[in-house]
């Protein structure tokens, strides 16, 4: 049986700009050995619950609890790499506090780095650049890793592998896991449990019984559970620079 840590608690939040309301009542929980994924339309208020759960933003109203000595790690939805600078992925990966060797080797060897680890971040493509990220926060053994968009830009074969590799980071180091997205395509796949999100909770569940909702209907429209659920074969592997092999 997994066992499973509180390790955020949001309650009664609300967020109000300039006179406009941006979340309304907002309850929910983020515990440990499980995936959480946030969906919504652009412009439903995700990247405001992750701030306010990074502790970027307060809200208007309403409680955070966090767990007392709970370490973060966070992956942004952009990251800008000046080509002006150059620095290894290795380098990257052993600037970020103190470093840790055993972490670093598990961490790289788990997230398939070790042929780029003497490239130039700038030379990487975007699912490199997204893993190195996902390792770069993880350098710090958070308890709970938060990402903003991990799979934006990628074609639907790469987010297939990232979502599986969120599986294995979560077996591995049993953290939670707190994904944003405003893509149905693979979302339902890679998570333990879903959050539909419109300014307000429209539906909270399990994936399987979320799709079947009639607020996730509305919100995303009604072919929306016909796409949500997409079954990728693994006789083939796809690379994260976009290259398949294994093909017959």
């Amino acid at each position: 049986m997994q066992e499973h840590t509180n390790l955020v608690r949001l309650t009664n939040i609300s967020m109000v700009c300039q006179n406009k309301k941006i979340l309304d009542c907002i309850n929910f929980d983020i515990v440990s050995n499980r995936i959480l994924t946030l969906i919504g339309p652009n412009g439903a208020g995700k990247s405001t619950v992750a701030r306010i759960i990074l502790g970027l933003l307060a809200p208007t109203s309403g409680e955070v609890y966090k767990k007392p000595g709970i370490k973060l790690g966070y992956v942004p939805q952009n990251f800008h790499v000046d080509k002006l600078i150059p620095i290894t992925v290795a380098r990257f990966l052993q600037l970020y506090g103190k470093f840790n060797e055993k972490i670093y080797v598990e961490t790289t060897e788990l997230l398939k780095l070790n042929r780029l680890l003497g490239l130039s971040l700038y030379n990487l493509s975007g699912g490199e650049m997204q893993r190195v990220l996902i390792a770069q926060a993880l350098m710090n053994q958070p308890d709970l890793l938060v990402l903003d968009e991990p799979a934006q830009g990628m074609d639907i074969s790469a987010q297939a592998e990232l979502y599986e590799l969120m599986k294995l980071v979560k077996a591995k180091y049993k953290l939670g896991i707190f994904m944003i997205s405003h893509d149905l395509h693979l979302v339902m796949q890679g998570t333990d449990e879903v959050i539909c999100l419109n300014k307000h909770i429209c539906c909270h569940g399990a994936p399987e019984e979320i799709q079947k909702q009639p607020e996730y209907l509305r919100t995303f429209g009604i072919d929306s559970a016909s796409i949500s659920m997409y079954v990728h074969n693994h006789d083939h592997v796809h690379h994260f620079n976009g290259e398949v092999t294994g093909d017959d």
